[in-house]
């Protein structure tokens, strides 16, 4: 099921918003995707910093967040499609 999260980012004395696509999988009801989930918020929270210390400019830290967003759109519809199309359900 999609949730929406809002992340306010502080950087050169001014308030960005940015929505980001975040699907909840639970790791229970999903075999072999907790590996997948932990990993990818590693990954997801590493590039955030990174970006956040790393970037002095307004215009390339939206154009990173939103790149950063269509990644993980894409990685999450990924794993679902390999969850549903991989993982056999009892009849």
């Amino acid at each position: 099921m999609p949730s929406f999260s809002f992340h306010i980012v502080y950087l050169n004395s001014h308030f960005f918003i940015s929505l980001n696509i975040v699907f909840t999988v639970s790791p229970f009801s999903l075999t072999g995707s907790t590996y997948h989930m932990y990993s990818y918020l590693f990954i997801y929270l590493f590039t955030y910093l990174l970006i956040f210390f790393l970037t002095s400019r307004i215009f390339w830290h939206l154009c990173l967040i939103a790149i950063l967003n269509f990644v993980t759109f894409f990685y999450f519809c990924c794993l679902l499609l390999f969850c549903i199309l991989c993982i056999d359900t009892p009849a």
